[in-house]
């Protein structure tokens, strides 16, 4: 005889899988099917997974209904809730079907739920406000300002006819007293500024 010497036997335990149901000898304590390899320590958890016609995986018990009576249901009476619905008209508890005509309205008297076309002065982004803040939604600009110079406009800044601010004063070379308007003389064209700023100098 050689001097080879032989591991004691193991001994072999009979496991079977939950998942394919196959049964074998155990030698090597893997936490493996040999068949089709699942793991056998989740093989338990996933057997808890909701099977097909299953309503829900964790259901509860005739004990736990959360039996409740609250609002007024379309049925008539108070909603009489059991499993988180109502048991005449189905409606989900929590679940507010006229919120939404609620919201409508508070924005309707509030001068909100209708969309205005708006435009932005500054980028000339476009977009359906329903919100009315008073700046862009791009560039977060004021909406409240002064639109830029158009083509063919001789200024963004225009006077009313009321601001005209005429008025009368010195001797203009085309005759008479210079006629100011918008900052200038009428007949000969001189800026009023300057007029002043001459005057200024002979004084002195």
């Amino acid at each position: 005889m050689s001097g080879h010497v032989w591991p004691p036997p193991v001994e072999q335990t009979r496991r079977s899988c939950p998942i394919c149901d196959f049964s074998w000898l155990d030698k090597y304590r893997k936490d493996e099917c040999p068949k089709c390899l699942s793991k056998l320590s989740t093989a338990a958890k996933a057997l808890e997974r909701r099977q097909p016609g299953e309503v829900s995986t964790y259901k509860h018990s005739s004990s736990e209904s959360f039996q409740s009576e609250s609002g007024s249901c379309p049925k008539g009476g108070a909603h009489s809730w059991k499993f988180g619905k109502c048991g005449k008209c189905q409606q989900p508890e929590g679940y507010d079907r006229h919120a939404n005509d609620r919201v409508k309205r508070e924005l309707a008297r509030a001068g909100g739920g209708k969309e205005l076309r708006k435009q932005c002065p500054t980028c000339d982004f476009k977009w359906m406000d329903k919100y009315r803040k008073p700046e862009c939604p791009k560039c977060s600009r004021p909406l409240k300002i002064t639109a830029r110079m158009k083509p063919g406009e001789v200024s963004t800044w225009k006077h009313a006819p009321g601001d005209t601010l005429e008025s009368m004063d010195g001797a203009c070379v085309k005759g008479g007293f210079h006629y100011f308007k918008y900052g200038k003389c009428r007949k000969c064209g001189v800026g009023e500024g300057t007029l002043y700023a001459t005057n200024l100098i002979k004084a002195g």
